[in-house]
C-alpha cells in the first residue's frame, strides 16, 4: 500500500508539473487532469515529491491557461504566503493580474521580478506586453528596446514592439514608425516562423495600410498554426467587415468571443459592426458587456452612446458621453458628440459648453470652431460668431460652414 500510494503521489506530480512545463502542445487535453492532480496533491500535502508552494504555482499555470484567472490568482497568492517568492513567481502572476485587467498590479510583479535579476529579455518583453495592455506603448518600446539590447533577435520582443509602434501610429498617424512596426514584425517572423502572434501583428499592420488581401493571408496562417488563436479571427473579421464581407465577418467574431469570452475588445468589434447594419440592440449588448469586462475604457462608453442615439435613446446616450468624458476629459470626439446631442434637443446652452471645452484641446479645429458658432449664433451671440466664423476661416481658409456663414453677414464677409 505504501509503494502505490507513492506511485500514485508520482504519478499525480508528473501530471500536474508536465501540463505547465508543456502546456502550449497538451492544452485543451490535461488541463483539467494536470487541475485535479495538483489539487490532490494540495490537499495531501505531497511530502517529498514536490513542495506545496510549487503544487500551487502549477494549478494556477492550468487555472491561467484555461482562462481562470481569478483561481489563478488566488493560487499565486497562497504560494507566495507559503514560501520566498522568485523570480518566477512574480512573472506569472503579473501576467494573471495582467489578464484580469489589474494593470498596475501587473506592472509591479514585473518590476519586482526584474529587480531581482538576473538581466532577462523575456521579463522586458513581458512587461511590455502588459504595457500595451494597459495602454502605454512608449513604455512597452523601451522595454522590447532593452529585451532586444539583452538578446538581439529575441522573436517575441519584435514582434511586441511591432504591435506597440502600431499603437504609436494610431495617436501619431507617423508613417516611420508603421515602416518600423513591419520591419519587425517581418524580422521576428524570419526568426520564428511558426510564432502565430507575428502573424496576427503583421496582418493588423496590413490592415492600417489599407492591404486587406495580404491582412487575411496573415490572419489565415496564424490560425493554420493556432486553430484556437482569437486574435487572429477578430483581425480578420474587422478586416472581411470592412470590405463589405458581413456574414463571414460576423462567424469570425463570434469564434473569436468563443474562443476568448472575457475579451472587452472583441465584443466592441462586434457591437460597431452591428450599429453599422443598424442592429442597435445587439450593439448595445455586446458594449454592455464589455463595459461589464472593462469599465474604465471610455471608448466603450463612447460607441455604446452612438448605439443607443441611434436607437432613439437620447438621454441614455448622454449619460454614456458623460461617462466617457469623466473617464477621459480630453476625449475631444465624445464632448463634440455630446454637444450635438444636446443641440439636436434644443438645448443650445448646454452644448455650449462641451464645445468650448473640445475648443480649449483643439484651438484651431475649425470644424469645431464653426460649430461653435452656428450655436452662438442660434441663441443670439451675433458678436462671439462672428469671432468663431473668422478663427475658423483662419484656421482653414477653405471652410465652407465658414465661408457660407460669414457671407450670409451683411458687409462682414470679407472682413
Amino acid at each position: 500500500p505504501a509503494a502505490e500510494a507513492m506511485a500514485t503521489r508520482e504519478r499525480q506530480a508528473n501530471w500536474c508539473r508536465l501540463f505547465n512545463e508543456e502546456g502550449d502542445r497538451r492544452r485543451g487535453t490535461t488541463v483539467n487532469r494536470a487541475i485535479g492532480a495538483c489539487t490532490a496533491l494540495i490537499r495531501a500535502g505531497h511530502e517529498g515529491t514536490l513542495d506545496l508552494a510549487r503544487s500551487y504555482i502549477y494549478r494556477a499555470g492550468a487555472y491561467r491557461a484555461k482562462g481562470d484567472g481569478t483561481r489563478a490568482a488566488a493560487d499565486f497568492e497562497a504560494a507566495m504566503a507559503r514560501g520566498r517568492p522568485n523570480a518566477e513567481a512574480y512573472v506569472l502572476r503579473g501576467t494573471v493580474y495582467s489578464m484580469l485587467g489589474e494593470g498596475g498590479k501587473a506592472v509591479a510583479d514585473l518590476d519586482e521580478a526584474i529587480r531581482m535579476g538576473p538581466p532577462s529579455a523575456e521579463r522586458f518583453a513581458r512587461r511590455g506586453i502588459i504595457h500595451i495592455r494597459n495602454g502605454d506603448a512608449r513604455l512597452a518600446v523601451a522595454d522590447f528596446d532593452e529585451a532586444l539590447r539583452l538578446k538581439p533577435g529575441h522573436a517575441p520582443a519584435l514582434a511586441g514592439r511591432a504591435n506597440a509602434y502600431i499603437g504609436l501610429v494610431v495617436t501619431t498617424e507617423s508613417e516611420e514608425l508603421l515602416a518600423r512596426a513591419l520591419a519587425d514584425a517581418n524580422a521576428a517572423i524570419r526568426l520564428d516562423p511558426a510564432m502565430p502572434r507575428a502573424f496576427v501583428i503583421r496582418g493588423a499592420i496590413h490592415a492600417f495600410n489599407g492591404e486587406p488581401h495580404r491582412a487575411i493571408e496573415d490572419f489565415d496562417a496564424a490560425i493554420r498554426l493556432d486553430p484556437n488563436r482569437a486574435g487572429a479571427y477578430l483581425g480578420r473579421a474587422n478586416v472581411l467587415w470592412a470590405t463589405g464581407r458581413p456574414q463571414p465577418a460576423m462567424r469570425d467574431y463570434d469564434m473569436a468571443i468563443r474562443l476568448d469570452p472575457r475579451d472587452a475588445q472583441a465584443y466592441a468589434d462586434r457591437g460597431r459592426a452591428h450599429t453599422d447594419a443598424g442592429s442597435e440592440i445587439l450593439a448595445i449588448r455586446d458594449f454592455d458587456i464589455a463595459i461589464g469586462l472593462d469599465p474604465g475604457d471610455a471608448d466603450l462608453f463612447f460607441h455604446r452612446a452612438y448605439a443607443k442615439r441611434r436607437r432613439g435613446n437620447s438621454f441614455g446616450a448622454v449619460d454614456d458621453y458623460g461617462e466617457a468624458i469623466r473617464l477621459r476629459p480630453d476625449f475631444f470626439e465624445a464632448l463634440m458628440a455630446r454637444a450635438s446631442l444636446y443641440a439636436t434637443r434644443g438645448s443650445l446652452y448646454n452644448a455650449l459648453p462641451d464645445v468650448s471645452a473640445a475648443i480649449r484641446l483643439r484651438p484651431t479645429h475649425a470644424g469645431a470652431l464653426c460649430y461653435r458658432g452656428d450655436i452662438q449664433s442660434a441663441i443670439g451671440f451675433r458678436d462671439a460668431a462672428l469671432a468663431d466664423y473668422r478663427a475658423a476661416l483662419k484656421a482653414d481658409p477653405g471652410n465652407a460652414c465658414a465661408r457660407g456663414a460669414l457671407n450670409a453677414q451683411p458687409g462682414k464677409g470679407g472682413r
